[in-house]
Protein backbone atom coordinates (compact mmCIF):
# COMPACT_ATOMS: atom_id res chain seq x y z
CA UNK A 1 0.00 0.00 0.00
CA UNK A 2 1.47 3.03 -0.89
CA UNK A 3 2.37 5.81 1.85
CA UNK A 4 0.59 8.43 0.16
CA UNK A 5 -3.47 9.33 -0.98
CA UNK A 6 -4.38 12.08 -3.09
CA UNK A 7 -7.71 14.22 -2.85
CA UNK A 8 -9.13 16.33 -5.32
CA UNK A 9 -9.41 20.32 -3.76
CA UNK A 10 -10.81 23.20 -6.35
CA UNK A 11 -9.96 20.71 -9.40
CA UNK A 12 -6.44 20.19 -8.41
CA UNK A 13 -5.35 16.92 -7.30
CA UNK A 14 -2.85 17.11 -3.97
CA UNK A 15 -0.62 14.89 -2.22
CA UNK A 16 -1.77 14.16 1.57
CA UNK A 17 0.85 12.08 3.11
CA UNK A 18 -0.10 12.38 6.91
CA UNK A 19 -4.42 12.66 6.79
CA UNK A 20 -5.92 14.13 9.93
CA UNK A 21 -9.66 14.61 11.02
CA UNK A 22 -11.17 17.10 13.64
CA UNK A 23 -12.41 14.97 16.29
CA UNK A 24 -14.27 16.91 18.92
CA UNK A 25 -12.40 19.98 18.13
CA UNK A 26 -8.79 17.93 18.02
CA UNK A 27 -7.11 17.03 14.69
CA UNK A 28 -6.14 14.02 15.36
CA UNK A 29 -3.84 11.64 12.90
CA UNK A 30 -6.16 8.99 10.53
CA UNK A 31 -4.74 5.40 10.93
CA UNK A 32 -6.66 4.32 7.87
CA UNK A 33 -8.93 5.25 5.36
CA UNK A 34 -11.74 2.88 3.64
CA UNK A 35 -13.47 4.06 0.41
CA UNK A 36 -16.09 1.85 -1.12
CA UNK A 37 -15.51 0.97 -4.71
CA UNK A 38 -17.91 -0.71 -6.43
CA UNK A 39 -19.84 -1.63 -4.03
CA UNK A 40 -16.91 -3.39 -1.79
CA UNK A 41 -14.54 -1.79 1.00
CA UNK A 42 -11.46 -1.08 0.04
CA UNK A 43 -8.34 -0.15 2.18
CA UNK A 44 -6.73 2.96 0.22
CA UNK A 45 -4.57 4.23 2.81
CA UNK A 46 -2.90 2.71 6.53
CA UNK A 47 -0.31 4.68 8.31
CA UNK A 48 3.32 3.62 8.41
CA UNK A 49 4.01 2.03 11.60
CA UNK A 50 6.21 -0.75 12.79
CA UNK A 51 6.38 -3.35 15.26
CA UNK A 52 8.30 -5.98 16.79
CA UNK A 53 7.44 -9.95 17.85
CA UNK A 54 8.65 -11.25 20.04
CA UNK A 55 9.28 -8.44 22.66
CA UNK A 56 10.80 -10.42 24.86
CA UNK A 57 14.53 -12.36 24.36
CA UNK A 58 17.15 -14.42 26.31
CA UNK A 59 19.96 -15.94 25.98
CA UNK A 60 22.48 -17.84 28.81
CA UNK A 61 25.93 -19.19 28.73
CA UNK A 62 29.35 -19.51 30.25
CA UNK A 63 31.16 -16.43 31.52
CA UNK A 64 34.08 -15.14 29.29
CA UNK A 65 32.41 -15.84 26.36
CA UNK A 66 29.66 -14.15 24.01
CA UNK A 67 26.11 -14.98 24.46
CA UNK A 68 23.68 -14.02 22.15
CA UNK A 69 19.92 -14.29 23.10
CA UNK A 70 18.50 -17.48 21.60
CA UNK A 71 16.19 -16.25 19.33
CA UNK A 72 15.66 -13.09 17.01
CA UNK A 73 13.15 -9.88 16.91
CA UNK A 74 11.52 -9.23 13.63
CA UNK A 75 10.19 -5.52 12.95
CA UNK A 76 7.09 -5.94 10.63
CA UNK A 77 6.32 -2.19 8.92
CA UNK A 78 2.69 -1.35 7.87
CA UNK A 79 1.99 1.02 5.48
CA UNK A 80 4.57 3.16 4.05
CA UNK A 81 6.70 2.85 0.39
CA UNK A 82 8.95 -0.18 -0.07
CA UNK A 83 11.41 -0.58 0.53
CA UNK A 84 12.50 0.08 4.40
CA UNK A 85 15.57 0.26 5.66
CA UNK A 86 16.36 -0.81 9.76
CA UNK A 87 18.11 0.73 12.36
CA UNK A 88 18.45 -1.33 15.64
CA UNK A 89 18.49 1.15 18.42
CA UNK A 90 19.36 1.29 22.08
CA UNK A 91 16.75 2.58 24.10
CA UNK A 92 17.75 2.04 27.86
CA UNK A 93 19.69 -0.39 30.38
CA UNK A 94 22.33 -2.21 30.27
CA UNK A 95 24.32 -1.38 26.82
CA UNK A 96 24.03 -5.05 24.29
CA UNK A 97 25.21 -5.06 21.37
CA UNK A 98 22.86 -5.31 18.57
CA UNK A 99 24.15 -8.08 16.38
CA UNK A 100 22.44 -7.40 12.83
CA UNK A 101 21.84 -4.19 13.53
CA UNK A 102 20.56 -2.70 9.65
CA UNK A 103 18.22 -6.06 9.14
CA UNK A 104 14.44 -6.39 10.00
CA UNK A 105 15.63 -9.68 12.34
CA UNK A 106 17.92 -8.71 14.96
CA UNK A 107 19.18 -10.75 18.41
CA UNK A 108 21.30 -9.47 20.76
CA UNK A 109 24.40 -9.85 22.83
CA UNK A 110 27.20 -9.59 25.42
CA UNK A 111 30.56 -11.06 26.39
CA UNK A 112 30.87 -10.86 30.12
CA UNK A 113 34.24 -11.91 32.03
CA UNK A 114 31.86 -12.45 35.72
CA UNK A 115 29.08 -14.35 36.40
CA UNK A 116 25.80 -11.69 36.05
CA UNK A 117 22.67 -10.73 34.38
CA UNK A 118 22.29 -8.21 31.99
CA UNK A 119 19.23 -6.35 30.53
CA UNK A 120 18.83 -4.04 27.45
CA UNK A 121 16.26 -2.69 25.88
CA UNK A 122 15.83 -1.65 21.87
CA UNK A 123 13.54 -0.11 19.46
CA UNK A 124 14.23 -1.11 15.53
CA UNK A 125 13.57 3.01 13.76
CA UNK A 126 12.45 2.07 9.86
CA UNK A 127 13.08 4.11 6.60
CA UNK A 128 10.89 4.10 3.81
CA UNK A 129 11.38 4.69 0.33
CA UNK A 130 9.93 8.21 0.73
CA UNK A 131 12.20 9.08 3.38
CA UNK A 132 8.99 8.77 6.42
CA UNK A 133 10.81 7.53 9.92
CA UNK A 134 8.74 5.39 12.09
CA UNK A 135 9.78 4.07 15.32
CA UNK A 136 8.45 0.44 16.60
CA UNK A 137 7.40 -0.73 20.38
CA UNK A 138 10.59 -2.31 22.19
CA UNK A 139 12.29 -5.28 22.97
CA UNK A 140 13.85 -6.32 26.17
CA UNK A 141 16.78 -8.75 25.80
CA UNK A 142 18.24 -10.67 28.86
CA UNK A 143 21.88 -12.23 28.70
CA UNK A 144 22.80 -14.72 31.65
CA UNK A 145 26.36 -15.26 32.09
CA UNK A 146 27.05 -18.02 34.64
Amino acid sequence: MAATTSVKVAGTWNTVTQPHAKVAGTWQPLKEIWARVAGVWQLVYQAFSATVSPTTLSGSGSTGVYVSTSGASTCTPVGGTPTYTYSWVYVSGDVLTANSPTSASCNFGYFNAIPGTKVGVFKCTVTDSASQVVDSNTVTATITHT
